[in-house]
């Protein structure tokens, strides 16, 4: 990898950092990042990158690219066959102009990353991205992260989404989702078999609100791993969430991670783990735990059949009272993967939980 982001660069850099990499078979993944004079002259240097034979991975995020600059740009791309991982991240401007540049996409035949975040994408942009990566048959992954327009209004857009027939991970993190649009959101993607990973961290409006979108958990009928990491989650949506996805055979790994409000709060929550009948991953990292959630966690998991992998890591809390919880896992017998990285374990911690898992 070579980084190359906020260097300052003028658009003639370009072409002798292009002869260079020709000869580099090893050299994959370029970052070009936070370069703004390359936005401006895209033009002028974007014929250079034809001469990256190599290169697998191309970042050109925070680059301020204008509809007409990147124009250019996105034609040379499809010169460049070894090219499987796309980064545009936060160039702004190409928000609401994608029909001008997005019909390039359709000759990059290996594309298998396209990250469009934070480029203000609005609704209409949706139906030109499913379009143009439609007949991409390697594309797998398409991040969409921090478009906050596509919040409040998934039932103008979700409809195009199924046209995206390959894609195997779809990011909507942080784009102000609400609970409405995860109803269009999950009817969509109930009919894309491919979709497996849909991630909804950080939309906050599903915090509170589980009750209201929950049930459409149901309807992601291909679903496998559900992320709603740092989403304001209360204890009260735990039950709502719990018992849809104990009603979703196909839902094996569940994402809580970043919802502080778990922490302390375990016993009021836990009981519901035991619904989750299909669960095979639990991640609970940085939610604040403290020790004595850790018993009510542990014996409600015990229920939890399929459940191999449980992730505790980041909350620091049990660092330093091992002694008052690692008597507790023992309970959770099918448990292979038990994560508690980052949490401030001291040496004695260490000790208590050898003991405890010896009895797993």
């Amino acid at each position: 990898m070579l980084n190359l982001s906020n260097c300052s660069f003028e658009w003639k850099a370009v072409k002798h950092i292009a002869a260079a990499l020709g000869d580099m078979p090893r050299l994959t993944d370029l970052i070009l990042a936070d370069n703004p004079a390359l936005g401006r002259s895209a033009k002028l240097w974007s014929r250079y990158l034809r001469q990256m034979h190599h290169i697998e991975t191309l970042n050109l995020s925070s680059c301020s690219f204008q509809m007409t600059t990147f124009e250019h740009v996105a034609s040379v791309l499809s010169d460049m066959p070894g090219l499987t991982g796309l980064i545009l991240a936060d160039n702004k401007e190409l928000g609401r102009s994608s029909n001008s540049w997005l019909r390039f996409l359709k000759q990059m035949r290996h594309m298998q990353t396209l990250n469009l975040s934070s480029c203000s994408l609005q609704w209409t942009d949706v139906e030109h991205i499913a379009s143009s990566v439609a007949d991409l048959t390697g594309l797998t992954d398409l991040i969409l992260v921090d478009n906050t327009a596509l919040g409040g209004s998934a039932e103008k857009w979700s409809g195009y989404l199924p046209q995206m027939t390959h894609i195997q991970t779809l990011n909507l993190g942080y784009c102000s989702l609400e609970g409405v649009d995860v109803h269009h959101i999950a009817s969509s993607t109930g009919t894309m078999p491919e979709l497996t990973n849909l991630i909804h961290g950080g939309n906050i409006a599903l915090g509170g609100s589980a009750r209201s979108w929950s049930h459409h958990i149901l309807e992601m009928r291909y679903i496998q791993t559900l992320n709603l990491s740092n989403c304001l989650l209360q204890v009260e949506d735990i039950e709502h969430i719990a018992l849809n996805t104990g009603n979703n055979p196909r839902l094996a790994n569940l994402i809580l991670s970043g919802n502080s409000a778990l922490g302390g709060t375990a016993d009021l929550w836990s009981h519901s783990l035991s619904q989750m009948r299909h669960i095979k991953l639990l991640n609970l990292t940085n939610c604040s735990l403290q020790c004595t959630d850790v018993e009510h966690i542990a014996s409600s998991a015990g229920s939890m059949l399929r459940l191999t992998d449980l992730i505790l890591a980041g909350n620091t809390a049990l660092g330093g009272s091992a002694l008052t919880w690692s008597r507790y896992l023992p309970r959770m017998t099918q448990v292979k993967t038990l994560d508690v990285s980052y949490c401030s374990l001291q040496s004695k911690d260490i000790t208590h939980i050898a003991s405890s898992v010896g009895d797993m």
